[in-house]
């Protein structure tokens, strides 16, 4: 078929490309003229080629779509002062519009530290929460390619996992990190558990501050399969003091009905077991706060320890929290609105870590690492740092998996759901251990 535009002497030589369907050509332009299309000739017979335009970096991507695959030479003109355009005989028109998204980033080109893989409660989404199997599974999987040190025995049918010495959990050069809770029994042995009762998690019933450990609660198994004894704080001390897991940080969540002096003293004596604590072990233990009557306690008997507010309110973060802290535990829901993302861009400017927590869903893993968050605390460590590589190897494609659209998926991202929110965490902790005051 024979070309039918014209163009005069001091028009631009004509540019062509080849494109198959649904694959893209760059045609530059400079992004400052107004572009127009302005001859278009398909070599196929009657079949109609639609262009979607769109200005990036400074270029236009042209697409051709057609029930067939087809090749199209596209005749383009920059108009200038000095130049007029030659309206051709057979001419179709299509304006740019300005610029409405970012420029796309290469592939690949993730800019920044990736968040951090937090274990919430361990690998509670594979293993019974708060136990060592939990513990070394979140260890495991931070670990590319080592093997865990764990034996499996089968009885009538059925597995059970057993910590066993063995290959290392974690590679000296890589992070771990694990999040847990803790709780004080009638005897003073501190274990990690995160309900006050027994009853949800294990097969024993009632309170753990008015039940021994030692005859007791060490009996106790969890109901999830496979079944695990309730660890002590003592054994979740020593796992982090093996030779190869002196990488791994441990995040203690403070539950507020614990007496903050009798816990971090006991605290205290056991990490002081061991030489150099305050050097080796201390720097590694993060000491989660939700009430403000734990900071004063916190600074002087465990001064080695980084403090962390954990909670779901950032003006409540702000008032009371922000001077003791060094970095902040939030709740992901409450980080999405105005005041979240206002708090986030403070908490950049301060040089305060933050880290979300419970982040379980794909698309809140990708909005938190856009948010540039330090750690994410989740259920599904295995699923997030499969997410990490695929963010390493092409980030634009899973960047667009989440737009601006975000914050309107959910009701619970919204203000109104957070401000309730923040108003019954301030009721409970207030009821439970006391009115919110300033430490100074």
């Amino acid at each position: 078929m024979k070309r039918s535009s014209r163009w005069n002497s001091a028009a631009v030589p004509p540019s062509s490309f080849s494109s198959p369907l649904s694959q893209h050509r760059l045609c530059p332009l400079p992004a400052s003229h107004t572009t127009r299309l302005t001859s278009l000739t398909p070599l196929v017979d009657c079949h109609l080629l639609h262009f979607t335009l769109a200005p990036v970096s400074g270029a236009i991507a042209a697409r051709a779509t057609t029930r067939y695959l087809a090749r199209a030479r596209a005749h383009y003109r920059t108009p200038s002062s000095t130049t007029r355009l030659v309206r051709p005989t057979t001419m179709a028109t299509a304006t740019v519009r300005a610029p409405v998204k970012p420029p796309l980033i290469k592939k690949g080109s993730y800019e920044g530290q990736l968040p951090s893989c937090w274990g919430h409660r361990g690998a509670s989404a594979a293993f019974p929460e708060n136990t060592l199997a939990s513990f070394e599974a979140a260890i495991r999987d931070g670990a590319e390619g080592i093997e865990s040190g764990k034996s499996r025995l089968g009885d009538s049918g059925s597995e059970r996992w057993l910590s066993a010495p063995g290959p290392a959990l974690i590679s000296p050069n890589t992070l771990g990190f694990v999040a847990t809770d803790v709780h004080i029994t009638e005897d003073s042995e501190i274990v990690m558990f995160h309900d006050p009762h027994l009853d949800r998690t294990t097969n024993g019933t009632g309170r753990i501050q008015t039940q021994k450990y030692y005859g007791v609660l060490d009996k106790l198994v969890t109901n999830k399969s496979p079944q695990q004894k309730i660890p002590t704080f003592r054994e979740t001390i020593e796992l982090l003091m093996r030779p190869d897991n002196r990488s791994v940080f441990l995040n203690i969540d403070v539950k507020v009905d614990n007496d903050p002096e009798r816990l971090f003293k006991l605290m205290h004596e056991i990490i002081a077991q061991y030489p150099d604590y305050e050097t080796v072990l201390g720097p590694r233990l993060v000491l989660g706060l939700w009430h403000p009557k734990y900071v004063e306690p916190a600074v002087r008997l465990l001064p080695y320890m980084k403090r962390a507010h954990i909670g779901l309110s950032p003006g409540l973060a702000r008032k009371y929290f922000w001077e003791a802290c060094s970095s902040f535990s939030m709740n992901f829901s409450c980080l999405v609105g105005g005041d979240g993302e206002a708090f986030r861009r403070e908490c950049k400017a301060a040089g305060k870590d933050l880290y979300v927590w419970t982040v379980n869903e794909r698309r809140e893993m990708i909005e938190a690492t856009k948010w540039g968050v330090k750690a994410i605390l989740t259920d599904r460590t295995a699923e997030f740092l499969k997410l990490r590589e695929q963010i390493e190897d092409d980030w634009p494609s899973v960047s667009r998996e989440t737009s601006w659209k975000f914050a309107y998926t959910s009701f619970w991202y919204s203000s109104l759901a957070n401000f309730f929110i923040s108003r019954y965490e301030l009721y409970v902790l207030t009821a439970t251990a006391g009115e919110f005051k300033l430490v100074r």
